[in-house]
């Protein structure tokens, strides 16, 4: 909650009212297509691997067409290096599972979702206004409009 309460201190000058929510990703409520952008900056890559189905089902159920989704997640150097069957064998994620390019490509660059950018992350220094680490990705897809 304390994230919460930091988030609204720092949105609502910028942007004014902002719905916060906490609660695990799959029991939020939602409306379908009711967000513009769903944007993730560390929970995929904790999740197990046999929700990363459901999870991708979920942002598509989420983001309206022609919204957009937005991730921050580690690449293979800043995740456990853990494989899919280590997570099982060993019951933990080790801190959080990087991804490659393709692995990423695989998932969010296929309909309904279409991939607008994948990057490596530059790192900034403490002094910035803004975070970054070059372990990370930043990846951005838009949801296709129905035609």
């Amino acid at each position: 909650m304390q994230a919460i309460q930091r988030a609204r201190k720092r949105a609502r000058p910028v942007i004014g009212s902002v719905d916060y929510r906490c609660c695990s990703i799959f029991e939020a409520q939602f409306t379908d297509e009711s967000y513009d952008l769903v944007y993730d900056s560390g929970c995929f890559h904790h999740l197990a691997p046999h929700r990363r189905r459901n999870y991708v089902d979920l942002v598509h159920a989420a983001v309206k067409p022609g919204g957009r989704y937005g991730l921050v997640c580690f690449r293979p150097e800043g995740g456990s290096g853990y494989t899919d069957l280590q997570v099982y064998q060993r019951a933990s994620l080790g801190g959080g599972l990087g991804y490659t390019e393709d692995r990423l490509r695989a998932l969010w660059d296929k309909p309904p979702f279409s991939l607008r950018a994948l990057r490596q992350m530059n790192k900034t220094s403490s002094q910035q206004p803004y975070f970054g680490e070059d372990f990370l990705w930043a990846l951005l897809a838009t949801k296709e409009s129905v035609a």
